[in-house]
């Protein structure tokens, strides 16, 4: 399971540069092997891929770009047909700058998701092995350490 994510998200990655060659073509199959390989790495208990992850973002980000494109292009085709000017350069700087934002702040909230995830992973096995589920053991044994000197010795 472990190669067939890793290759997945490699792949995922590659063809979601290829979008940028092929004006977007490859940018649906690469979000779709993108997301199989985040949930089959998941299903492994593996730590998800960084190809898998980038290439969610790099596909996002050439989607939004393309949908600006297309929206921008057909304002300023439907404006030069009736002889007047619907998006001006400026607005359309404005479009990109959103898409770029739009994929930044996928890519913050994925990372994110996915540390809290790990962590969450990290508390439950601990709670398994009988370490307690706090995120460290040291504040727990510093405290075990106080009660045993505070009472008589030779008594825990």
């Amino acid at each position: 399971m472990k190669e067939n994510h890793e290759k997945t998200g490699y792949s995922a990655f590659i063809l979601s540069l290829l979008g940028f060659l092929t004006l977007g073509l490859t940018v649906a199959p690469a979000l779709a092997c993108a997301l199989i390989s985040k949930r089959q790495s998941l299903a492994a208990g593996k730590p998800t891929d960084g190809f898998a992850t980038s290439a969610v973002v790099i596909s996002l980000f050439l989607m939004g770009l393309i949908m600006t494109a297309l929206i921008g292009g057909a304002a300023i085709w439907a404006g030069a047909d009736f002889g007047f000017e619907v998006l001006t350069m400026e607005v359309l700087q404005a479009l990109m700058l959103a898409t770029i934002t739009m994929a930044v702040v996928c890519a913050v909230l994925m990372l994110a998701r996915t540390k809290n995830q790990h962590e969450d992973e990290r508390i439950r096995l601990r709670k398994l092995a009988g370490r307690g589920g706090g995120s460290s053991a040291g504040p727990s044994r510093r405290w075990h350490r106080r009660r045993v000197t505070a009472t008589a010795p030779g008594r825990y």
